[in-house]
């Protein structure tokens, strides 16, 4: 390690001396600010290690001297107490931040505090001039939807729009522009499998969809297959709604298997696929996606996703899940999310076609095919009402208990 002080004028010129002595890998020992200038100590082939060890001996007492053996003189009558010798001061390295990065910092700091100033000034501006678009803004935002769906539905606001018009205008335009789709496995038939994180209650929605299919289809014409096998007691609950609706349940102990259940059951009109609930940064979700993804042209994919869950997340979980190239989204858990805002802005904005909804554990009667303007109008409900879960429209009543009389259809 070589060590060298550089002497400058300013920080700027120390550091050119810098990199034109020792070149890039140089590393600042320490700074300091001269009445002339700045001293700078650099060193290349820095060694950590070595430079603790330097400076820890050079901050261990040093052995005492040897002392010289007095010459006899007269001994004075009373000698005066002789005070200790003050110990040496240990030697740090003094490490310092270069000026120029503090000017810098404080820099950014005022720069930050203008662009907020800025921006509030702006808002304040918009509110003044446009007050309906100002609280539908803030109304957009109560409902948890992104500032850019906020913006767009803000930007059709007729300026001399009243307060009437400015509550129904975000209704309109949701409804407009949320796209929904009928579940077609319902009605022709099909495979669908449902994929989403863990806990998101693909299990029991796969059960929802199984008991429509039978009462349509009959119990014969309907077979489920599951994919996860790292959930433990995910085969058994699964294989408890098999029984109590009659149908057939296969297990694809890996991903490869699946075309060959798939294959066994090409005479059975409706298969549903239950997939592993994995974290969205689980490598293994990789392998399950791309064998749903290989045969897109075969299963539909349907993600499952937490109504009430933060913006940010679900955003997250359709980019990771976007392998498997899910057709529809299905919101799970209503009854447990006080903002639907989030959950619509994401299907808005990935445009991800809305398919049915889940508020509860009840097979199937909490399973409601999805409608914008239920949709919507739930939304704006539940916000006003957050203690309050508005219903579904009432759906088809169909129990297990009803079932019995479709298992021989």
């Amino acid at each position: 390690m070589k060590i060298k002080r550089f002497l400058a004028g300013s920080m700027r010129e120390a550091m050119r001396q810098v990199r034109e002595e020792q070149g890039p890998d140089a590393v600042i020992l320490a700074s300091h600010t001269r009445h002339d200038g700045v001293e700078v100590v650099a060193a290349v082939d820095y060694d950590e290690a070595l430079m603790r060890q330097a400076v820890a001996r050079s901050e261990a007492p040093a052995p005492p001297a040897r002392a010289p053996a007095p010459k006899a003189a007269k001994r004075p009558a009373a000698e005066a107490p002789v005070s200790p010798e003050p110990a040496p001061q240990s030697r740090q390295v003094e490490w310092a931040i270069d000026p120029q990065i503090r000017r810098l910092e404080t820099e950014l700091g005022e720069l930050r505090g203008l662009l907020e100033a800025t921006l509030a000034a702006t808002e304040t501006r918009i509110a003044q001039a446009h007050p309906n678009r100002a609280r539908l803004l803030a109304l957009m935002e109560q409902l948890g939807f992104s500032p850019r769906i906020g913006q767009r539905i803000a930007a059709t606001l007729p300026i001399d729009a009243d307060e009437t018009r400015t509550r129904c205008l975000p209704v309109g335009w949701l409804a407009k522009h949320l796209t929904v789709i009928a579940p077609a496995v319902l009605e022709t038939g099909g495979r669908v499998a449902l994929v989403g994180p863990t806990g998101v209650g693909k299990t029991t929605t796969l059960a929802k969809l199984a008991a429509r299919a039978v009462r349509r289809f009959g119990s014969r014409q309907v077979a489920l297959i599951s994919l996860d096998t790292y959930r433990i007691g995910a085969e058994e609950q699964l294989s408890t709604y098999a029984r109590l609706l009659g149908v057939p349940l296969y297990v694809a102990q890996a991903p490869e298997q699946l075309g060959e259940r798939l294959r066994d059951l090409s005479d059975c009109r409706c298969v549903f696929i239950d997939t592993p609930g994995m974290s969205p940064g689980d490598d293994r979700l990789v392998a399950s996606l791309e064998a749903l993804g290989c045969r897109n042209d075969q299963i539909q994919s349907w993600l499952v996703l937490p109504a009430g869950q933060q913006r940010e997340d679900l955003e997250a979980a359709v980019h990771r899940f976007r392998p498997a190239r899910p057709s529809a989204l299905v919101l799970s858990k209503l009854d447990e999310c006080t903002r639907l805002g989030g959950a619509l802005s994401v299907a808005l904005e990935q445009q991800l076609p809305l398919t049915a909804l889940c508020d509860g554990q009840r097979v199937p009667e909490d399973f409601h095919l999805a409608r914008a303007a239920d949709v919507v109008l739930r939304a704006m409900q539940v916000a006003r009402k957050p203690n309050a879960v508005p219903a579904m429209p009432p759906p088809v009543t169909t129990s297990f208990s009803s079932l019995e009389h479709a298992r021989h259809g």
